[in-house]
C-alpha cells in the first residue's frame, strides 16, 4: 500500500480505536478524500461531505453515499478529516480550510506520512490556536488532532480555492497545481519550437495545468477551431478555463477515461511522478492515449525530460516520430499518426 493511502487509514486511527467518538446525528467534511472500505465502514452512520480535486481518487468516490461539494460551509461540520498534501503552502490553505469548516467544539483531524510532513503537522495545528492537540502514529504516518480553535475569524474564505495573480498578471492559478506560480521549464521549450501557424481545427492539450501551452496553441491556430484543455486536477482545469476562456476544458484522467477523438494536433508536457516516485508509465500511457486520439496523419508535439524511455513508446504508438530539439534537460519530439 502507498504511504497515500496508509496516511488516510491512519487519518482514521482515533475514531478506529475509540479516542474519539462521532455522533450519530454528526455531519462530518473529508478534505482531498480517498475511498477504503474501512474508511467507509468508520463513518457508515455519519453524514459525510468531501473534496477530491485529483480525478483518478475522484471517480471511486462515486457512489459510496458521500455528498460531493465545491465548497466549505463556514461553521457547519462536527469533525473535518484532512489528508494532508506534502507542499507546504498546499498543506497550509487544506489545514486552515478544515479549521473554518467546524462548528465551536468541533475536532480536526489532519494526517500525513512521516517522510511527507507528518512531523510538523502538531506545531503547525498549534500554530492555528487549537487549545487542545493529540496525535497517533502508525504505517509512519502520523495523525494530529485538534479543538477549540482560537484564530478562526482570521482564516481568510475559500482560500485554498482562490485563484491568484502569477507572471507579472499573466495568468491565474492557485497552490496545488502541478507547477502553480511558474512557467514551466519543459513546457517553455515546447513553445520556442512548435510552428507559428498551427493549421489544425481539432486541437488538444493534454494535462493542460494552468493553461500556459494551451493559450499558446489557440494563439497560433486559426478559427473555426476546437480545442480541449484536459486535466486530472481539477483546479487546473478551472484556471484553464479562466485564462484560455476559448477552449472547452475538461476534468478527466487521461489514462483512463475517454477522450476526444479525430483531433488533428495535440500538445502536451506529460507528468511523470507519482507521489514522490518517478514513473515513466504515466508518459506512456500519455502518448498510447494521444495516438488514439488523432486523425491519421495527425500530430503529436510533446517534452520530456530527457532522461525518460519514451521513443520505444512513440516507435509502436505512431507511424514516425523525430526528435525536434534537446536543450536545457529536455527533449521535444514530433510525432505523426
Amino acid at each position: 500500500m502507498s504511504d497515500d493511502l496508509n496516511a488516510a487509514q491512519v487519518l482514521f486511527l482515533p475514531i478506529t480505536c475509540g479516542a474519539v467518538t462521532l455522533q450519530e446525528d454528526a455531519r462530518v467534511l473529508y478534505l482531498n478524500a480517498r475511498f477504503q472500505p474501512d474508511i467507509q465502514n468508520a463513518l457508515r452512520h455519519v453524514s459525510v461531505d468531501y473534496m477530491q480535486f485529483f480525478k483518478p481518487y475522484a471517480a471511486p468516490l462515486d457512489g459510496v453515499g458521500w455528498q460531493e461539494v465545491a465548497a466549505i460551509k463556514p461553521d457547519a461540520y462536527d469533525a473535518v478529516f484532512v489528508n494532508i498534501p506534502k507542499n507546504i503552502e498546499e498543506a497550509r490553505l487544506f489545514m486552515q480550510a478544515g479549521m473554518r469548516g467546524l462548528r465551536s467544539g468541533g475536532t480536526l483531524f489532519c494526517a500525513a506520512p512521516n517522510k511527507a510532513g507528518g512531523g510538523r503537522l502538531q506545531k503547525m495545528m498549534q500554530g492555528l490556536g487549537a487549545k487542545h492537540v493529540d496525535h497517533e502514529s502508525a504505517q509512519k504516518c502520523r495523525v494530529v488532532y485538534g479543538r477549540d480553535f482560537e484564530c478562526v475569524e482570521n482564516v481568510q474564505e475559500q482560500g485554498m480555492l482562490s485563484p491568484r495573480p502569477i507572471c507579472d498578471g499573466a495568468y491565474q492559478s492557485m497552490p496545488g497545481i502541478y507547477g502553480w506560480d511558474k512557467i514551466d521549464r519543459g513546457s517553455a521549450v515546447l513553445a520556442e519550437v512548435l510552428p507559428e501557424r498551427i493549421k489544425a481545427r481539432r486541437a488538444a492539450d493534454f494535462g493542460c495545468g494552468y493553461g500556459y501551452l494551451t493559450r499558446i496553441l489557440v494563439s497560433r491556430m486559426e478559427a473555426p477551431f476546437k480545442v480541449y484543455a484536459i486535466d486530472a486536477d481539477r483546479r487546473a482545469v478551472d484556471m484553464c478555463a479562466v485564462n484560455v476562456p476559448e477552449v472547452e476544458a475538461m476534468w478527466a484522467d487521461i489514462v483512463s477515461q475517454s477522450l476526444p477523438q479525430n483531433l488533428d494536433f495535440i500538445v502536451m508536457n506529460p507528468p511523470f511522478h507519482e507521489g514522490k516516485k518517478a514513473n515513466a508509465d504515466i508518459g506512456k500511457s500519455f502518448i498510447l492515449r494521444a495516438a488514439k486520439s488523432l486523425r491519421p496523419g495527425g500530430a503529436l508535439w510533446m517534452v520530456a525530460n530527457t532522461h525518460l524511455p519514451y521513443e520505444g513508446t512513440l516507435s509502436e504508438a505512431f507511424k514516425s516520430h523525430e526528435k525536434i530539439v534537446q536543450k536545457d534537460g529536455f527533449k521535444v519530439f514530433k510525432a505523426i499518426a
